[in-house]
């Protein structure tokens, strides 16, 4: 390569970086930002098994261990799991009746006012999925089911 080619080549890769960099400085670079913004807010997850035991930002296995608690019948009748978010007005929470193996499925934004439970047959598969995709934070955890709101 002669010369005048390195100097080109150089110059352009020069002129790429500028023009990142101003990309990034001016805004474009939101994306990562929101990203960063979203990781933050899934972070702040609190799973509580049956009223004893509290674990921050449970990972899918600990919510796996979480279940087959419930299903084991280590809490008794009382079996339920809370997983919230941000603070413990929102979440969603699970009871597990284990005389006829059925779940109640609720879940609350917000407050009080915004308590909402469905009356969805639901299988452990369903459940199971709600809860770790309310975990990551995905629009879709609870897509297919049918919510009335109830007062508490």
């Amino acid at each position: 390569m002669s010369p005048n080619r390195y100097f080109l080549l150089a110059r352009g890769l020069q002129a790429g970086f500028v023009f990142l960099l101003a990309a990034l400085l001016s805004g474009c670079g939101d994306a990562v930002s929101k990203g960063k913004a979203q990781a933050a807010a899934a972070s702040s997850y609190e799973l509580e098994i049956c009223g004893d035991n509290k674990i921050k930002n449970p990972l899918e296995k600990q919510l796996e261990r979480a279940f087959a608690q419930l299903l084991a019948g280590a809490c008794g009748d009382d079996a339920f799991l809370i997983l919230s978010r941000g603070d413990e007005m929102t979440y969603v929470q699970v009871h597990y009746d284990t005389k006829d193996d059925s779940y109640t499925l609720e879940y609350q934004e917000g407050s009080t006012k915004n308590h909402f439970a469905t009356d969805d047959e639901l299988g452990f598969r369903k459940v199971f999925d709600i809860f770790v995709k309310y975990r990551q934070n995905n629009p879709s955890w609870d897509e297919g089911i049918r919510w009335r709101r109830i007062r508490i």
